[in-house]
């Protein structure tokens, strides 16, 4: 009996690799550079997948679905590819990846990385297959696979990102509440999924996604391994649509962010995105750009500035129309105390008991877009 069972398991085994050797055959006979979904496809080329599509039908008929179950987890060659690897590199059709992925009953091969750390994940992304990929998330009931890091450290949203994939694809991608995570997740180069967006030349409309999830907009001050943000990549590479990319970003920068964070905070961020933008830049076009913009945040810094301090010096003055001057006020105080005056410590209790910070964050959001068409003007005049 034993000897039988033996027997038996070498012949499936046997099997399982005829048919994967003639699963790798039939797979690399789909174009890998056909445009899914018709759009670009030749009739020819359709014509062409559909009888493909038609001989993988009939080939894995041919087989028992154990020998199926074996073959779809096997590595052919030193590539480490399994079928689904392979299905997802030459763009076939939902239905064979589909397939594949129900005669793997545990859903491992979602999980099972190639010769050079990519997942399926990976490539789908790559190849811009939006119901692929929503198709392989959603059979990774775990999720790890959108948090798993190919050898060359990058993300299947980096490769995403990457490879200029439509905004759909890239929202499969963010749906769930931690994947959102991955938008702060450094690849090669130390770039973020946006850092990639901008040098890639992304649609705006992936940019702005990429915006939209990252509610507290923590992925425009961060800087790459040479120093750079966002918006200075964007500035060097996008050459499509330039200026609506910029313009996000430039919104992201400086709309909205006083009133989330209040005006301290504020600040020391508009403090870190001037240092940042003061890094080397050799092309002289994308210098001036970075410049424009260093100037203009800081001629809006200033209106900040002296909003803010507007507002402090009529709470040293108590709101009162007696007093002319801050020295007015400070000696009149000194002498109603009865302790030692501590000048300093008054303009500080004042600063606080001023509501400035109230005060500046209620008003500045109502000026905050008028520097990004400034900018956006500049630009578009250059």
């Amino acid at each position: 009996m034993e000897v039988m069972e033996a027997s038996l398991d070498k012949k499936k085994c046997a099997e399982a690799r005829s048919l994967r050797a003639q699963l790798d055959h039939l797979l690399e006979r789909f174009r890998g550079d056909t445009v899914i979904e018709g759009v670009g496809a030749t009739n020819l080329v359709q014509e062409v997948r559909l009888a493909l599509e038609e001989e993988f039908i009939v080939l894995i008929s041919t087989y028992s679905e154990d020998v199926l179950q074996m073959a779809v987890l096997m590595v052919f060659d030193d590539s480490k590819r399994l079928p689904i690897h392979l299905a997802c590199d030459k763009n076939a059709p939902l239905s064979i990846m589909q397939s594949l992925l129900e005669a793997d009953v545990d859903k491992v091969s979602t999980g099972v990385p190639d010769k050079w750390g990519d997942l399926p994940l990976h490539t789908a992304c790559s190849r811009h297959q939006t119901e692929v990929v929503k198709l392989l998330v959603d059979s990774d009931v775990s999720k790890k696979s959108l948090f798993t890091k190919a050898a060359n450290g990058s993300l299947p949203i980096h490769a995403a990102a990457r490879y200029t994939a439509p905004a759909s694809l890239v929202m499969v991608l963010l749906e769930s509440n931690e994947s959102k995570r991955t938008l702060l997740e450094p690849g090669f180069y130390g770039q973020l999924p946006l850092h990639l967006a901008c040098r890639c030349g992304a649609h705006p409309d992936v940019i702005n996604l990429l915006l939209k999830y990252d509610e507290d907009k923590k992925t425009l001050l961060k800087v790459d391994n040479v120093g750079r943000l966002p918006v200075h990549l964007a500035l060097l590479h996008t050459t499509e649509n330039q200026l609506d990319v910029v313009k996000l970003l430039l919104q992201g920068m400086l709309c909205n962010r006083m009133e989330s964070k209040g005006l301290d905070l504020w600040k020391i961020d508009m403090k870190n995105l001037l240092t940042s933008m003061d890094t080397y830049e050799r092309d002289f076009t994308t210098r001036d750009k970075l410049d424009m913009i260093c100037e203009t945040m800081k001629e809006f810094m200033e209106r900040v500035f002296t909003l803010e301090l507007a507002v402090w010096r009529a709470s040293c003055l108590q709101f009162d129309e007696k007093f002319s001057s801050v020295q007015e006020v400070l000696d009149h105080e000194s002498l109603i105390t009865s302790d030692i005056f501590d000048a300093h410590g008054y303009k500080v209790d004042r600063r606080i008991r001023s509501g400035a910070d109230v005060i500046v964050r209620d008003v500045i959001p109502f000026l905050e877009n008028e520097p990004v068409e400034e900018l956006i003007q500049k630009f578009r005049e250059y």
